[in-house]
C-alpha cells in the first residue's frame, strides 16, 4: 500500500493517524483517512473499526461511530463492543451504553472487564440501581468482580445510585483498596449528603496507611463547606499546608468556597492570596464569597484586579460583583461595571437583566428603561426586573403598563412577576387594575398559596376592599396559610386596628387554624382587653393544635380569677384532658365543674367520653347512669366510650337499650355502632343495624355512607361495600376515600388505583388521608412503582408534604419487593428523623428477608425510641428468637418484665347466630370446650392425612422442645374459632374470622388446607390485612 506520493504506508499506522485525529479534534482528516481505507477495502478489520470508532466518537460523531459498529457487530469482537460502549458512556448517553450491554450480554461475545466498566459507568441516578445490579450479577458470574478496578467501578455505580450501603458493602468485601477505592467512597458520601461519613472514611483513609489526594481533599473540604463546620474546614486546610496540597488549583479554590460558607472572609482571603495559581474559578468563587458576606467593597476591588489584569470573566462573576454594586448603590461604580462589560463584549440577556435590576435599585430609570430597549429577546425575567425596577422606584403606573405590555407579548408571568406587579397595585389603591391581576393568574392556573395569596389578599386590603380579601383568604387552596394571616395581621398593626377587641379575637382563632401556636400566644398575650370569647378561643386553640399542657395552665389562670366560663371553654379543656390521659387532672376538672354547679347533660356526656378515653369506665359508667334525661349523645358517649376501650359487644347491647328507649340514633350514633361492629367484625350485627338505618330514612351521604362502607370492608363483605358505595348518590372525598381503603385491606390493589383515578377524573382532589388509603392499597398488592409515582404525585402535584405514615407504606412496598437495603437507604436519607412505625416496618422487612445486619440496627433504634413500647419490644424479640439468639430474647423479656410490660395477648372470634365467640391460644373458658378440641384433633388429622400437613415449628418462638412446639401451634387461637364454626355452621358455609394479630405463617398454611379439603371459603381478617381462602389459595399470595 502506498500514499498518493508513493510513500509506503503500512495498515498499522492508520490507528495511530486516527488517534491523533481524534485527540486533536480533527474530524476531517479522520474522515479522509476512513475513505482511504474504504478505498484500500481496510475499513472492515477489528482493529481499524476499533480505531474508527473511536475517533468518530471523540469528534462528536456517534451516529457514524454506531454505522460502523452495525455493519461489523456480527464478527463478534469483544473490542469493538468496549469501543462504542465506551464511546456513548463517554459521551454521556447512558441508556444507549446500557441497551448495548444488554443485547451484548444475550447475543454478543462473552464480557471482560473493560465491557463491565464501560457498562457500570453508564448508570448514574436512582432510576439505574436496578440495571447496575444486573451488571454487578454478571460481573460475579464471569468473575470480574474480583479485580479491584471493577470492585472501584462498582463502588462508584452504587454512589452515584444513592445505594451507599451497598457501596460500603463491596468496599469491605475487597482485599486491597487503592486511592481510588477510597476516593470513590468518600466522594460518594458527600454525593450523598452524608458528610460525617465521608470525615470518618477520611480519617479511616490515612489510618490505614493511604495518602488523600486531590479528589479525597476536594471531597471533604466542600463537605466541612456544606456543614458551615469552620473547625473541621481549618483542620483540613493545616492538614493540606503540612502535606504539600497547598499548591493545587483545585484544593486552593474548594478552600475558598469551605471559608465563604462557613461566613469567615478573613480566612478566605488569606486562602485566596496564599495561592500559588489562580484561574477563573477561583477569582470567581472569592468575589462570590466576599458578596454573599457582605463584604461588597472587597469583592469590588478584587473585580477591578481582574479587569487590570484583562482577565477572562463569566456570568457568575458578573452577576455577582453587579449585586454588590446594588448594595452599594453607587452610580459611577455601577458605570465603571457596565463599561468593562461593554468593552469586553459580555452583554448578553442574563446580564441586561441584572443591569436592568441594579440600575433601578440605585434609582437610575433612564439606564435601566435604555437597557430594557435595546434587549432584542426580552425573557420573563427582563419584564419583571424592569417592573420592579419601576414600582421600587415609585413609577407604579408605569410598572402596569409594562406588565400589561407583557401579557400582550405572550410571555406567561411567573409568581415573581406576579407578586411585584400586585404589590404595585396595592400601592397604587388601583382596585380594578387589581381585580383584573387577580382574574388572570386564576386564568393561568395558578394557586392561591405561599407569596401569590399573600400579595392578592395584601393588594384587596389595601385597595380597601376587606370583604374580597376575605373572600379570597376563605378561598385558599392550602388551608391555614400562615404567611397570608402575618400580612393581614401586619396590615392590622399598620392601620390601628390591634386595640380592636372583635379583631384580636379574630387573630388569635386565625393563628390556631394556622396551627402556630406560639404567635396565637403572642396575639393574646399584646390585647389590650380580653373577654371570655379570647379566653375561650385561645384555651380552644392550644387544645386542638395539641398543646394541651398550655390550655390547662391557662384554664387554671380563669379559675384562679374566678373568671366566667362557658360550655366551649369546659368542652375544651375536658378534651385536652381526654389527649393528656390523666385521671388526676381530669378529676381536678370535674371538681372545678361540681363546685361551680356547672354540670347540666352537656358537661355530662363531655366527662363521659372524658373518662372513657382515660380508660375509666367505671367513672364514664356512673356519669350515664346518674343522667336523669339521656338524650341521643348521651347513649352515643357511652357507646363510643365501650367500644373504645374494646367492649364492642357492650357498645352493641348500649344501641340496642337505645333503639328501645325510643330515641332516634343521629348520624353520628350511627357512625360510633357502625365502627364498633366493623371492629368486632360482626356481619349480621352490621346488617341490622344498615336495615335499622334504611327504616328510618337515612340517606346514604357524608359519614354515614362513609360509616356503612367500612363496616362492610371490615366484616370482610367486599360485595356488599362495593354495591354500597355505586349506590351513593353525592360521592365526595370521604367517600372516595373509604372505598379505595375497603380494596387496600382485601389486596385489591389495581382497584384501589383505578377508584383513585376515577376520583381525579371527577375532580375530587385527594388529601393526605386519600393518599395513605391508596399507599396502603400498593404495599399490599405489590405495586412499588405505582406507590412510587403517587408518592411524587402527592408532593409535586398537590403540594402535600408527606406524613411519616406514607414513608411507612413505602418502606413496607419496599421491603415486599426484597429492597430491604434500598428501603434502609431510604430511611438514612429521610429529611425528618424516622419515627418508630418507620423502623418498625423495616425491621419486618428485614424479619422476612433475613437481611440481619439492617435487622439489628432497625431493632435497635426501636429499643432507644421506645424502649417502653411492649409491641416493639416483642418484634425485636421475636426477630432475635428466629435467629436463635435466645440470650438476646431472654434479655428483652427481661427488660419488659422490668418495666411491668407485658405482650399483648391473641386472640381471634367468630361471629355465629348473631353472637361473637372469642377464643385465645389453647383457649379452654368455652362452653364447648370439649368438642372444639375434638374436632380441631379430627380435621388437624385429615390435614395430615390427605395433604402431607407438617406442623412448621420455625414459627414458634420459644426455646422449648419440637413435641411442645407443635402443641402450642395446634392452640393458635385462629384453629379454634375455624374448628368452632366448622361445628355450628352449615356445610360450604363461609366462615368469617378475625385475629388482631398477625396470622402465622403456619397457621395461614393450615387455613388453605382447610379451605380445599373441606370446601369452606375463609375470610380473615388479621391485623395487617385481609386473607381470602379458597380451593387451597389465598388473595394475599402468601405475602403479607
Amino acid at each position: 500500500m502506498r500514499s498518493s506520493e508513493g510513500v509506503p504506508v503500512h495498515l498499522h499506522s492508520f490507528p495511530v493517524l486516527l488517534k491523533a485525529c481524534a485527540n486533536l479534534g480533527d474530524i476531517r482528516t479522520g474522515t479522509e483517512l476512513h475513505s482511504l481505507l474504504v478505498k484500500l477495502q481496510y475499513q472492515s478489520t477489528d482493529f481499524i473499526v476499533n480505531a474508527l470508532i473511536s475517533m468518530y466518537a471523540k469528534n462528536g460523531d456517534l451516529s457514524a461511530a454506531r454505522r460502523l459498529f452495525d455493519g461489523s457487530v456480527e464478527r463478534g469482537d469483544v473490542v469493538l463492543w468496549n469501543s462504542i460502549m465506551s464511546s456513548y458512556s463517554t459521551s454521556g448517553q447512558s441508556l444507549e451504553t446500557l441497551q448495548l450491554f444488554r443485547y451484548m450480554q444475550m447475543n454478543g461475545p462473552p464480557s471482560n472487564t473493560y465491557t463491565i466498566v464501560s457498562a457500570l459507568t453508564a448508570c448514574e441516578g436512582f432510576s439505574f440501581a436496578k440495571l447496575g445490579k444486573e451488571i454487578h450479577a454478571a460481573a460475579l458470574k464471569s468473575s470480574h468482580c474480583f479485580q479491584v478496578f471493577v470492585c472501584n467501578a462498582l463502588i462508584a455505580m452504587y454512589t452515584r445510585c444513592g445505594k451507599m450501603l451497598e457501596a460500603g458493602r463491596i468496599f469491605r468485601l475487597m482485599d486491597n483498596h487503592d486511592v481510588v477505592t477510597w476516593n470513590s467512597l468518600i466522594k460518594g458520601y458527600v454525593q450523598n449528603l452524608m458528610y460525617r461519613e465521608a470525615f470518618e472514611f477520611f480519617c479511616d483513609m490515612i489510618a490505614a496507611g493511604h495518602k488523600p489526594d486531590e479528589v479525597s481533599l476536594t471531597s471533604v473540604i466542600a463537605a466541612s463547606g456544606r456543614l458551615g463546620n469552620l473547625l473541621v474546614g481549618m483542620g483540613l486546610h493545616a492538614y493540606v499546608i503540612k502535606h504539600g496540597w497547598d499548591s493545587n488549583l483545585q484544593v486552593g479554590n474548594t478552600l475558598i468556597d469551605m471559608y465563604s460558607k462557613c461566613n469567615h472572609t478573613s480566612y478566605m482571603g488569606c486562602a485566596f492570596l496564599m495561592m500559588h495559581e489562580k484561574d477563573l474559578i477561583s477569582w470567581t468563587t472569592v468575589i462570590a464569597g466576599y458578596a454573599q458576606n457582605d463584604c461588597h467593597v472587597e469583592a469590588l476591588e478584587l473585580f477591578r484586579d481582574v479587569a487590570k489584569k484583562s482577565m477572562k470573566t463569566d456570568e457568575m462573576m458578573l452577576g455577582s460583583i453587579l449585586r454588590a454594586c446594588s448594595a452599594l448603590k453607587s452610580m459611577p461604580i455601577v458605570k465603571e461595571i457596565h463599561c468593562h462589560i461593554l468593552r469586553k463584549g459580555l452583554l448578553d440577556t442574563v446580564i441586561q437583566n441584572e443591569l436592568i435590576d441594579v440600575y433601578g435599585k440605585c434609582g437610575n430609570m433612564g439606564y435601566a428603561t435604555r437597557i430594557f430597549e435595546s434587549i432584542k429577546g426580552k425573557d420573563v425575567v427582563s419584564w419583571t426586573s424592569m417592573v420592579s425596577s419601576s414600582a421600587h422606584n415609585g413609577n407604579e403606573n408605569k410598572a402596569v403598563e409594562l406588565f400589561r405590555r407583557m401579557v400582550e407579548t405572550g410571555l406567561a408571568a411567573d409568581s415573581i412577576a406576579l407578586s411585584s406587579i400586585l404589590s404595585t397595585v396595592a400601592n397604587l389603591s388601583a382596585l380594578m387594575k387589581g381585580r383584573e391581576i387577580h382574574g388572570y393568574l386564576l386564568r393561568k392556573g395558578f394557586c392561591l398559596e405561599g407569596s401569590i395569596a399573600v400579595a392578592v389578599v395584601d393588594m384587596y386590603a389595601c385597595c380597601g376592599d376587606l370583604q374580597s380579601a376575605n373572600a379570597v383568604f376563605d378561598r385558599i387552596e392550602r388551608k391555614g396559610n400562615l404567611l397570608v394571616g402575618m400580612g393581614l395581621h401586619a396590615y392590622v398593626i399598620k392601620h390601628g386596628w390591634d386595640s380592636n377587641l372583635q379583631v384580636g379575637n379574630t387573630l388569635i382563632d386565625m393563628y390556631s387554624k394556622c396551627n402556630h401556636t406560639s404567635y396565637m400566644g403572642c396575639a393574646f398575650l399584646v390585647m389590650h382587653e380580653k373577654d371570655l370569647i379570647s379566653w375561650t378561643t385561645v384555651i380552644a386553640g392550644y387544645a386542638q393544635n395539641d398543646c394541651h399542657v398550655e390550655a390547662l395552665d391557662l384554664f387554671r389562670d380563669v379559675s384562679k380569677k374566678s373568671m366566667k366560663t362557658d360550655e366551649m371553654m369546659l368542652g375544651s379543656i375536658l378534651r385536652a384532658c381526654s389527649a393528656l390521659k390523666s385521671m388526676p387532672i381530669v378529676r381536678e376538672i370535674h371538681c372545678h365543674i361540681l363546685r361551680k354547679g356547672l354540670l347540666d347533660t352537656v358537661i355530662q356526656n363531655e366527662l363521659i367520653d372524658v373518662y372513657g378515653k382515660c380508660g375509666n369506665m367505671r367513672y364514664a359508667t356512673r356519669i350515664f347512669e346518674s343522667i336523669k334525661g339521656k338524650d341521643v349523645v348521651s347513649w352515643t358517649s357511652m357507646v363510643s366510650s365501650s367500644a373504645h376501650n374494646g367492649n364492642e359487644n357492650e357498645a352493641v347491647e348500649l344501641f340496642r337499650r337505645m333503639v328501645e328507649t325510643g330515641l332516634a340514633a343521629d348520624s353520628i350514633a350511627l357512625s360510633s355502632i357502625l365502627s364498633a361492629v366493623a371492629n368486632l367484625s360482626a356481619l349480621m350485627k352490621g346488617r341490622e343495624i344498615h336495615g335499622y338505618l334504611l327504616r328510618k330514612g337515612f340517606c346514604l351521604e357524608g359519614s354515614i355512607a362513609v360509616a356503612v362502607v367500612d363496616m362492610y370492608a371490615c366484616c370482610g363483605d367486599l360485595q356488599s361495600a362495593n354495591a354500597v358505595f355505586d349506590r351513593i348518590e353525592r360521592k365526595g372525598l370521604l367517600q372516595y376515600t373509604s372505598m379505595i381503603n375497603a380494596y387496600g385491606m382485601h389486596g385489591c390493589g389495581k382497584a384501589s388505583v383505578e377508584l383513585f383515578d376515577k376520583m381525579r377524573q371527577q375532580n375530587v382532589s385527594p388529601d393526605h388521608v386519600s393518599f395513605l388509603a391508596l399507599l396502603y392499597a400498593c404495599s399490599h398488592a405489590g405495586l412499588l412503582d405505582e406507590g412510587r409515582r403517587f408518592l411524587k404525585i402527592m408532593e409535586h402535584e398537590y403540594k402535600l408534604e408527606p406524613w411519616p405514615e406514607h414513608y411507612v407504606c413505602l418502606v413496607d412496598m419496599l421491603g415486599r419487593a426484597n429492597c430491604v437495603l434500598e428501603a434502609f437507604e431510604f430511611v438514612k436519607m429521610m429529611k425528618t428523623e424516622p419515627t418508630t412505625e418507620i423502623w418498625c416496618a423495616l425491621l419486618a422487612a428485614c424479619r422476612s428477608h433475613s437481611e440481619k445486619e439492617v435487622g439489628e440496627i432497625a431493632a435497635q433504634k426501636l429499643i432507644e425510641l421506645e424502649p417502653k413500647n411492649p409491641g416493639n419490644l416483642v418484634l425485636v424479640s421475636n426477630v432475635f428468637a428466629e435467629q436463635g439468639r435466645w440470650d438476646d430474647v431472654a434479655n428483652v423479656r427481661e427488660k419488659m418484665k422490668a418495666n411491668g410490660l407485658e405482650k399483648h395477648p391473641g386472640y381471634s372470634w367468630i361471629e355465629i347466630g348473631g353472637k361473637v365467640h372469642r377464643f385465645t391460644a389453647r383457649d379452654k373458658s368455652h362452653p364447648e370446650t370439649k368438642v372444639i378440641y375434638e374436632k380441631l384433633s379430627k380435621v388437624t388429622r385429615k390435614l395430615e392425612r390427605e395433604a402431607g400437613y407438617v406442623a412448621n415449628t420455625k414459627f414458634v418462638l420459644h426455646n422449648v422442645d419440637e413435641g411442645v412446639k407443635v402443641q402450642m401451634l395446634h392452640g393458635h387461637s385462629e384453629r379454634l374459632a375455624i374448628a368452632y364454626g366448622l361445628l355450628r355452621t352449615p356445610d360450604r358455609a363461609c366462615l368469617r374470622i378475625t385475629k388482631n394479630l398477625r396470622v402465622c405463617s403456619d397457621c395461614h398454611t393450615f387455613c388453605k388446607l382447610v379451605s380445599k379439603l373441606f370446601r369452606r371459603d375463609i375470610v380473615m381478617r388479621d391485623a395487617n390485612r385481609f386473607h381470602h381462602f379458597e380451593s387451597g389459595l389465598c388473595s394475599c399470595g402468601d405475602s403479607w
